[in-house]
């Protein structure tokens, strides 16, 4: 065994705060090889440099005192297995664990004898896998690890096992893109309920942290280097893996990085997923959330949807430098099918990828959801003709929906409504940018594209821009009664089709409320988008009021209609 001289006991330590490490230094450190599995309870102390020449199973619990060093020759590996754990405990930051290269002079000195010969660089050594439940790291480092790509990482949390990570910092490791996460730096896509990753520090890895949907996440990891806090991660975020869906009721609280969803992210039935204050969620290339449980995205500071190529929030986090930019349809969006969601204060944009059917958000199977406050921007999706891709989708939503206070612009058809919905006039659909005013590029509120009745009591107070009937007949009452009040200066468009007051319904009207055709640019602009087209009569066959008979109304704010 080769004994390290005071220096290094002092280094090794106190991971370069010796002052801080008492009576260390006193200690004589030996090498010892580890060539074999460890299948029996074993301890390993500070007094020595662990060398690991040979990849071993750990079916037994291996304890690891503080400030022990573990170096790892090329490309070995631990794997904890059935009945095995480990519990390495540094305690406090002067006492660190350190997992690294045998070629990492600066942790346990020169342990491989062979002077400056050699240095240590990311991939030297393998991974750490833990198969079993109960293991503990706190306060370790773990440097120079991930050689196994594309399939490992550096630790791995697996088998569906709790582990605690805790305080600890990974540095300078291999492994993972946006592409392929499997070699995450920190891989717990495995990891099971109850797994707890707090405190770390990630910095100078490639993907330095890959999650799944059964445990929690809060805000106390950090993604760069404390001192002098410049160097990051290549992909520097939190991925969500392969294992796509929540289990039970999860927080993410992560806002120093973003969230990064690389698959069809599902929050089941009976489950939740609730997002803290600031957080960000990045997409990639047509990716979505499906809610059929609740999305509770309540925050007092934004919480923003957007494109992984928006590298203008929490920075390049794919990693390609100016090489992508964000633009609208770069990920899906987000469909409700359950009562419960909550988004308030969020910014939704660049989504509406799969057009012309999903859009950014739709509420669907006569479901509940409460937005207020967000902003919808440089959104793709939805065209008069075929409006199933708005931006915000409210045709098969339930009456109870509460859409109050959003802001729509630069985004190509904003709202669908059906006749069950109210509306105020909070929402607003335009916004000054540079100096410029911004709408949308079919800046209204359309009817959905199936008829849809006004069957019990609906008001519609927005003014900013109109409601738009584009070949959907609006009819307002049947056998069971139905009202429709509109708020003063309401102005609804037609194209191509009627509005049927029927025997037992009844149409409130304010004042300034007119009925126009769609190509009436005079009210409320450009509706159409075409800049072009002029209204003229003809253009929808107008009010058909049957009480009892039926007969088209002759009123002064019916214009450009065939009737009468």
């Amino acid at each position: 065994m080769k004994k390290l001289n005071t220096f290094s006991r002092l280094f090794l330590c106190g991971f370069g705060m010796a002052l801080l490490a008492a009576g260390c230094g006193s200690k004589e450190l030996s090498i010892v090889h580890i060539t074999e599995d460890i299948t029996a309870d074993t301890t390993w102390t500070d007094d020595n440099i662990y060398v690991i020449d040979d990849s071993i199973q750990i079916t037994a619990t291996l304890t690891i005192e503080p400030g022990t060093a573990v170096k790892f020759s090329s490309e070995k590996n631990f794997q904890v297995g059935t009945g095995g754990k480990i519990v390495a405990d540094g305690q406090q930051a002067g006492t660190p664990i350190v997992f690294t290269s045998l070629l990492d002079d600066q942790h346990g000195e020169d342990a491989n004898g062979d002077g400056a010969a050699t240095a240590p660089a990311p991939g030297d050594w393998g991974y750490i896998q833990v198969k079993a439940c109960g293991s503990v790291f706190n306060h370790c480092l773990f440097m120079y690890g991930g050689a196994h790509m594309p399939y490992s990482g550096t630790l791995i949390l697996d088998n569906d096992c709790e582990t605690t990570v805790t305080n600890c910092t990974f540095a300078h490791n291999q492994g993972g893109t946006p592409q392929d996460l499997r070699a995450a730096t920190l891989n717990a896509n495995g990891a099971g309920a109850g797994t707890i990753i707090t405190g770390n520090t990630f910095f100078d890895n490639e993907v330095p942290l890959l999650i799944s949907g059964k445990f929690d996440l809060d805000d106390s990891n950090v993604f760069s280097e404390p001192t002098p806090g410049t160097a990051k991660n290549k992909y520097n975020g939190v991925f969500y893996g392969s294992a796509y869906q929540i289990t039970g009721n999860r927080t993410w609280a992560e806002s120093d990085v973003p969230i990064v969803i690389t698959g069809p992210l599902a929050i089941p039935e009976g489950g939740s997923l609730t997002l803290g204050d600031k957080v960000v969620v990045k997409f990639a290339e047509d990716e979505r959330i499906d809610v059929d449980g609740r999305l509770l995205a309540d925050a007092e500071t934004a919480i923003t949807f957007t494109s992984l190529k928006n590298d203008d929030v929490l920075g390049d986090t794919n990693g390609d430098g100016s090489a992508t930019a964000a633009a609208p349809g770069d990920w899906r969006g987000i469909y409700f099918t359950a009562d419960g969601s909550v988004l308030d204060h969020c910014l939704i944009e660049f989504a509406g990828h799969a057009k012309p059917y999903s859009g950014t958000m739709s509420v669907d199977q006569d479901a509940a959801v409460t937005i207020t406050n967000c902003t919808f921007a440089h959104n793709a999706g939805g065209t008069p003709e075929d409006n199933r891709a708005a931006t915000l989708n409210l045709g098969s939503a339930k009456a109870t929906c509460v859409i109050t206070g959003n802001t729509f612009y630069d985004n190509d058809l904003p709202m669908v409504i059906s006749g069950l919905i109210s509306l105020d006039d909070s929402n607003v659909f335009s916004a000054t940018v540079n100096g410029t005013p911004v709408g949308n590029q079919y800046n209204g509120i359309f009817m959905d594209g199936v008829s849809h009745a006004v069957k019990d009591t609906t008001s519609w107070a927005e003014t900013e821009v109109p409601i738009v009937l584009f070949e959907t007949v609006l009819s307002i009452g049947d056998d069971d009664g139905g009202t429709l009040t509109l708020a003063d200066g309401v102005i609804i468009k037609v194209w191509n089709t009627r509005i049927d007051v029927g025997e037992f319904g009844t149409l409130n009207q304010g004042a300034d409320n007119y009925f126009t055709s769609f190509k009436d640019d005079a009210r409320l602009g450009d509706s159409n988008g075409d800049g072009e087209t002029a209204p003229a009569k003809g253009d929808w066959l107008g009010v058909n009021v049957c009480k009892p008979q039926c007969e088209y109304a002759n009123w002064g704010n019916i214009l450009y209609a065939t009737n009468p």
